[in-house]
């Protein structure tokens, strides 16, 4: 099953209930929503998709039927906020699927309604005109990123982090608290998962300037970002690099089972940076000029 990317939404364990840590979760699709409406487009909303999932834990035909509520009970708080801000609803269509594990091996995880454009054209996409954003030099960056050992989720979460895959143009730590919020490097990896990645070792939280060498240093930056995946396993890296420690706990309980409702905002918020950032990488597979061109690909994802 290919799954676009989108904004997820997980659910609790059998439960079709939008909670308040979920309704956070929708608010920011809205805006992401909204400010394409209102500055991006010549239209009104595209119509929505909500798509329904379940796990294999339960009986197959109560699964299904959970699906399906799990994507209307999405539609349904869609709905209700654009009405109460006063915006235009779309036309907003739901498809519950069949009981899946595609989305990983804990249940928790194929809890979930994923909320997506269905014409994501100003969601995601190829910019290839120059005043919409090619970024000369990006080719160049591309190369560069590739030669020192990077593969192709490298190049998409670079992509994804940094609007010309250069470190230098963000903000010292990106605008970060010191210690182990502070991020640096092509991918903004935080300082927490730099200094347990095993790439860099005997050092503390207050060792967090040392992160800028990634500024400067491309190879250290993909070593220690391929260290940091060797060491968590890649779904568990994406909880970390998101989240820190926050979203490797967030992970951790979802492995067993116990995850919070806040725990659960965390993970729906981790699912959708992690699809956005696997679609980017199968655009690079469909187009392997992408790989090495001044096009940029982009998806929309709140910020963190």
């Amino acid at each position: 099953m290919r799954v676009a990317a989108g904004t997820v939404v997980i659910f609790a364990t059998g439960g079709a209930l939008v909670d308040p840590e979920l309704e956070k979760v929708i608010k920011g699709f809205l805006d992401i929503w909204d400010d394409i409406r209102t500055t991006k487009r010549s239209g009104v909303g595209d119509p929505l998709e909500v798509h329904g999932y379940a796990s294999l834990t339960g009986p197959p035909k109560l699964s299904r039927e959970l699906a399906c509520r799990r994507g209307e009970a999405v539609r349904a708080w869609l709905t209700a906020m654009m009405t109460a801000s006063g915006w235009p609803v779309p036309a907003i269509d739901v498809f519950g699927h069949a009981p899946t594990d595609v989305f990983g091996p804990a249940p928790l995880r194929n809890q979930r309604a994923i909320i997506s454009a269905t014409k994501p054209d100003d969601y995601r996409g190829t910019v290839s005109k120059p005043v919409a954003g090619t970024f000369p030099g990006l080719s160049a960056r591309k190369r560069a990123l590739v030669t020192t050992g990077g593969n192709l989720l490298d190049l998409a979460v670079a992509m994804l982090e940094t609007e010309t895959m250069d470190a230098h143009e963000y903000p010292d730590a990106d605008n970060k608290p010191p210690g182990d919020a502070a991020c640096f490097g092509i991918f903004k990896q935080n300082w927490g998962l730099i200094r347990t990645s095993g790439a860099l070792s005997g050092l503390t939280a207050a060792d967090w300037a040392r992160g800028r060498q990634l500024n400067d240093d491309l190879r250290l930056d993909v070593d220690v970002r391929h260290a940091s995946q060797a060491r968590l396993g890649l779904d568990q890296w994406f909880a970390a690099h998101r989240w820190g420690s926050s979203g490797q706990a967030a992970f951790q309980a979802a492995a067993s089972g116990s995850a919070t409702a806040a725990q659960r905002g965390l993970l729906s918020d981790i699912a959708g940076y992690q699809g956005a950032v696997e679609w980017i990488g199968d655009q690079f597979v469909r187009d392997p000029a992408l790989r090495t061109d001044d096009r940029k690909v982009f998806v929309r994802v709140p910020a963190v």
